[in-house]
C-alpha cells in the first residue's frame, strides 16, 4: 500500500446562505445561481430577494510552514494506583465534574506526579483549580 502524503483538494462544494430581511428565514443559493445576472429570491412571505452577483470565488490552499512536525513530547506517566485515580474520579463527580471532565483532570496531574492517595491527589487538584479556570 503507497502511503499519500500532504494530499490538496481537486475541488470544492459551497453555497451561499441569504436571509430573508422580513422573516429571517434563510436561502441557499448554489455558486452557480449566485454568479448568474438578475437572480433573485422569492420568499415563502412574499419578499422578493437580490442578492448580489458573486463573480468568482478563490479557495487558496495554505501550508502552516511554522508547524510542518511539531516536536512530540514525550512525558514519563508517573504510576499512580488505578484505585486512587477510580476514588479520585467519583469525588469530582459529587463535585459536579462530568466523567470525562475529572479523568482528563486526573490525568493531568497524574502525568506530573505520582500520587499514594486519593486525599494528596483531590487536594492538589482543589487547591490549583482556581489557576486553571
Amino acid at each position: 500500500m503507497k502511503k499519500i502524503k500532504n494530499l490538496k483538494p481537486i475541488d470544492v462544494v459551497a453555497d451561499l446562505k441569504y436571509r430573508c430581511p422580513n422573516c429571517s428565514i434563510d436561502h441557499w443559493v448554489s455558486l452557480k445561481e449566485s454568479r448568474t445576472s438578475n437572480f433573485l429570491i422569492v420568499c415563502d412571505c412574499d419578499t422578493i430577494i437580490k442578492p448580489k452577483r458573486i463573480k468568482t470565488i478563490i479557495v487558496q490552499y495554505v501550508v502552516d510552514s511554522q508547524n510542518k512536525n511539531p516536536p512530540e513530547k514525550k512525558i514519563e506517566k508517573q504510576n499512580t494506583d488505578q484505585n486512587i485515580i477510580d476514588q479520585a474520579n467519583q469525588i469530582l463527580k459529587t463535585y459536579g465534574f462530568t466523567s470525562s471532565e475529572s479523568n482528563e483532570i486526573i490525568e493531568k496531574y497524574t502525568l506530573e506526579e505520582k500520587y499514594d492517595s486519593v486525599k494528596s491527589l483531590i487536594e492538589k487538584i482543589l487547591s490549583n483549580l482556581e489557576k486553571s479556570i
